[in-house]
């Protein structure tokens, strides 16, 4: 595109230089006064210097508006890619970050608390049912309520002697299932189990 424009120019401004020429020797050769036959001359060649002036003054704004353009595009893609290495930059040092976290200590702590609460469930759920003697068993032990610092609610079920039954027994915010499990197996009958609430003391604290 560049080279076909500069060849148009090209191409005009020879056009405008040929008629200067040509004007110039019809009016040198035609019967006009010399005064004014050297006046036309200057005249026509003035107008095509004005001219062929004109076209490259045009030519050169039109290729500064080019150059212009072409520096504004390459600005831009260099603050986009600028952009974007900031943007990798901050993904990596995230990554950085994660790994280095991941491969601490720290990680391999959590995962072994939480591998041992896991499997302290797990054995806990195992236990059910669990015979006390023949005819008592128990089906389940559940926290139904947790009021942190105060205290804990929890509905134990069961048979006793063929018979289904269920209490719910309040006990301290503290309690753990193995140990509340720990005590209901030591009980003979399910009214020992209800003797366990603690509602009577810990609700009036």
């Amino acid at each position: 595109m560049y080279k076909q424009n500069k060849t148009l120019y090209l191409f005009v401004i020879g056009i405008i230089t040929a008629l200067s020429l040509v004007a110039g020797i019809f009016v040198g050769t035609s019967d006009i006064l010399i005064n004014s036959r050297y006046g036309f001359i200057v005249i026509i060649f003035s107008a095509a210097t004005a001219a062929v002036c004109s076209i490259v003054c045009y030519r050169d704004d039109r290729l500064n508006d080019s150059h212009f353009k072409q520096f504004t595009t390459v600005k831009e893609e260099s603050e986009k890619y600028k952009e974007r290495m900031m943007e990798i930059a901050e993904e990596r040092d995230s990554v950085k970050s994660q790994l280095e976290y991941y491969t601490s200590g720290t990680v391999k702590e959590e995962y072994e608390a939480l591998k041992n609460k896991c499997e302290a469930i797990e054995s806990f759920r195992n236990s059910f049912p669990y015979k006390i003697a023949d005819g008592y068993v128990l089906y389940n032990i559940m926290r139904t309520d947790l009021q942190v610092g105060r205290t804990s609610t929890w509905q134990v079920v069961g048979d006793y002697n063929g018979n289904l039954w269920e209490c719910s027994i309040v006990r301290p915010h503290t309690q753990s299932y193995k140990e509340l499990l720990t005590l209901a197996a030591s009980t003979k009958e399910p009214t020992e189990v209800g003797a366990l609430n603690q509602s009577d003391t810990l609700l009036w604290e």
